[in-house]
């Protein structure tokens, strides 16, 4: 699965070091994600199964415990980070890209800023 989810950026955008470097951007994004959303579960200190609901959504994951909650609320944020990310490391790297195009010899950094820094300033 990793290797069918890590060509989709080559097969939509093609081969480059633009998309190698989104790719990049792309994961080390998702580890953050999924770092702060297992931090983001563990804080919300999700009680035992209290209702109907939630008890039987742990009994269809097949398990009565908070663990099944936790991991499916971690799911869903990660799964809403995939989407986004994707997304703003393509945009963000075609920016840097086209910025540094009229003057190669600025500064990564030079370049970086003015990439992310707001219209007109």
């Amino acid at each position: 699965m990793r290797e069918q989810s890590s060509t989709t950026p080559y097969l939509a955008h093609g081969v480059s070091l633009r998309t190698t470097t989104a790719l990049v951007g792309t994961l080390l994004g998702l580890a953050m994600v999924t770092g702060l959303g297992r931090l983001g579960a563990h804080a919300a200190r999700l009680a035992h199964v209290t209702s109907q609901d939630t008890f039987a959504l742990a009994r269809v994951l097949g398990a009565d415990g908070v663990d099944v909650l936790r991991g499916v609320f971690l799911c869903g944020v990660v799964l809403a980070g995939v989407g986004v990310l994707n997304d703003v490391t393509i945009t963000q790297a075609s920016a840097v890209w086209e910025l540094r195009a009229p003057d190669l010899s600025a500064s990564w950094r030079t370049t970086v800023v003015a990439a992310v820094a707001p219209p007109g300033r």
